[in-house]
């Protein structure tokens, strides 16, 4: 289960709404379900699983027709903002799943796939708009990833030519995530000999592929890189790998052979 502030979600979401021109009832709906949400956690603990909730209860939130709903909900199923199991009329409603910018897991009892030592502040963080940041949401874009990469061999199998995982159909997009995600996952099976949690893998696309925009194929570099670096905190130094390679530009695998090659000329 994650950890997940409250605010620094909805500064992210107000800077990629801005940015990915998102449409207004796209951002009604998405700030519908993080309430939502929100009402669900427990302490700063959020719900990762599937939530099931009636179209009435979204439209009381959200002042819209639901057409207008429906076409939004695509439209953040494909942005990756959410993930939807259709419901049965007159049965059971729709469920769905956020995946959040900043999860943080704290390390379960029975694995290691997480936040082993995550140690921010959460006095009254979680369902609290109210808790202060200090206007320093903790990322350094110019920051280090961590030292050297030195001997790592990036001439492996995740493939140099992968699929682009935003900007597809509805049929074509499920097919696509679901790729991804098997990809995302035997990259962490090969690098740990062990099943990721799916909280993990999810985290890893959100931010490798639909916020900073890499390859598919970097993303997995990431996670062997860490494997290889033995990170205590494997998703902490995926993600401080992202931030580096993000602030120099590198997007594709060739570029991060390149910036690889660099560091050990």
């Amino acid at each position: 289960m994650p950890i997940v502030n409250y605010v620094r979600e909805h500064i992210r979401f107000m800077e990629y709404a801005c940015d990915e021109k998102l449409t207004s009832s796209e951002r009604l709906l998405w700030y519908a379900l993080m309430h939502i949400m929100n009402q669900r956690a427990q302490g700063n603990v959020w719900p990762d699983e599937f939530i099931r909730i009636s179209n009435e209860r979204l439209l009381s939130l959200c002042p819209m027709k639901f057409d207008t709903m429906a076409n939004a909900r695509n439209g953040l199923k494909q942005r990756g903002l959410i993930e939807i199991e259709k419901g049965e009329k007159n049965k059971k409603s729709p469920a769905y799943r956020m995946i959040y910018f900043y999860p943080m897991y704290a390390s379960p009892s029975t694995e290691r796939d997480g936040y082993d030592g995550y140690t921010e502040n959460s006095d009254n963080m979680g369902g609290n708009m109210g808790y202060n940041m200090g206007g320093n949401m903790g990322y350094n874009m110019g920051g280090n990833a961590g030292g050297n990469p030195g001997d790592f061999n990036i001439n492996n199998n995740y493939g140099l030519n992968p699929t682009p995982y935003r900007n597809r159909e509805e049929d074509d997009e499920t097919s696509i995530v679901s790729h991804s995600r098997a990809r995302v996952r035997q990259a962490w099976i090969d690098a740990y000999g062990r099943e990721p949690n799916p909280s993990i893998v999810s985290a890893i696309m959100q931010r490798g592929l639909n916020v900073l925009h890499f390859d598919l194929g970097v993303v997995c570099e990431a996670i062997s890189m860490t494997a290889l670096r033995n990170a205590d905190s494997p998703l902490d130094y995926i993600f401080r790998l992202f931030r580096d390679w993000d602030y120099r530009k590198i997007k594709t695998v060739s570029d991060l052979e390149a910036y690889l090659e660099g560091e050990e000329a």
